[in-house]
Formats: structure tokens, C-alpha cells, sequence
């Protein structure tokens, strides 16, 4: 059965299964089948047991997806010379080291604390810590990859540890002004459309 949404050919049966084993791993993370231990601190949840590995590896492969991608969604991702860096890491199965592509995460909620899982949108260049970063936002979180192989100072301790640990952090949706902005746009196109 064919998934529904965006669909392109990038890659082979065999390429494909490695990824979607990490992909498989992710989805135990997020939705149960993997023992984890996890602490509230305030607006976020520090989590330990994460296979780093399979779950930066699985983070490694959205982006270079991306970054590939011919499709006008994702066109904003240029990876540069990182691509092949990237996809030699995959194809390795090496994660590397915590701070070589580092990623925080965002758990998106809305006004009622309810996470919200029905947002995507596409991925925006930004620049954070003077660091080249894309923001995506699927699946009730928003995924901020660092594009550098080098330390980000004070972002890096937020990045999947290789003795687990990850932190997850809360951010209202509403506080996101691209997304706010795309909400306005979207509002005053249908206003336009009515006239």
C-alpha cells in the first residue's frame, strides 16, 4: 500500500529499508514499543534510554532527504558539500559525533497544553547562534538542525547525547511568527478569494 502525502523516488529497495529501520526506531519513540525514562523540568522533558545511533541517524536522514529533494517543499534546504558528508554517513551507518549535525526539538502545543500533530510546514533557512540551522516542523514537534560539524555554544547541550539523553522542549505554537505569519497569509488569501 502506497503512504499518502508528498511522495518523490530518491531512493532504492535496499537504501530504503536502512532508512526505514530508523524510521521504525523513531516511531517507537514517539509513539511507545521502547523503554524510556523521562523527567519534566518546567517547559521541557529530559529524556534517557535513546538508542543514539538509530535516533541520529534517523535525524540525519530527514535532512539529507531534504536537502536532495527536487521538490519545490523542501527547496530551501542546501546542504552543500554536507550533502555527501551526510550521505556517506548514512550509507556508513556512522552517526557521528554529538555535535556533527546536531538537532533540538520542540514539542508544539497549542493554547489548551494539547500537542499539535496536524502542522507541516515547509523547512526555513535560519540562522541561529550566527550557525546556518533549518527549521521543519511535522508529527507535533519542530526539528531545528544545526548544518555545521562544529560545537554551537549553548545549543549543543540540547542535542541527542551518546549516553541517551535528549531534551525535548515545549513551545506554543502560537509564539512561532512563521507560522503565524503563514496563518495571516492563508486568512487573507480566502478574504481575497470571497470578493
Amino acid at each position: 500500500m502506497l503512504q499518502k502525502g508528498i511522495r518523490e523516488y530518491l531512493l532504492c529497495g535496499s537504501c530504503e529499508n536502512k532508512l526505514s529501520k530508523w524510521e521504525g526506531y523513531a516511531s517507537q519513540i514517539f509513539n511507545g514499543g521502547t523503554e524510556l525514562m523521562a523527567e519534566g523540568h518546567g517547559d521541557l522533558v529530559i529524556v534517557n534510554g535513546i538508542d543514539y545511533k538509530s535516533f541520529k541517524l534517523f535525524q540525519l536522514s530527514i535532512l539529507w532527504r531534504a536537502g536532495v529533494s527536487s521538490l519545490t517543499l523542501f527547496e530551501a534546504v542546501k546542504l552543500g558539500s554536507y550533502e555527501e558528508t551526510i550521505r556517506q554517513m548514512l550509507l556508513n551507518e556512522d552517526a557521528g559525533s554529538e555535535d556533527a549535525f546536531g538537532c533540538t526539538v520542540f514539542c508544539l502545543l497549542n493554547s489548551d497544553h494539547q500537542v499539535v500533530t496536524d502542522v507541516i510546514t515547509p523547512p526555513i533557512k535560519d540562522r541561529v547562534s550566527n550557525q546556518i540551522c533549518y527549521r521543519f516542523i511535522f508529527n507535533g514537534f519542530m526539528w531545528v538542525y544545526f548544518v555545521s560539524k562544529n560545537k554551537v555554544k549553548g545549543i549543543s547541550d540540547g542535542f541527542l547525547q551518546k549516553c541517551g539523553r535528549f531534551i525535548f522542549m515545549y513551545k506554543n505554537i502560537e509564539d512561532l511568527k512563521s507560522i503565524r505569519n503563514f496563518a495571516t497569509e492563508i486568512y487573507r488569501q480566502n478574504k481575497l478569494g470571497k470578493n
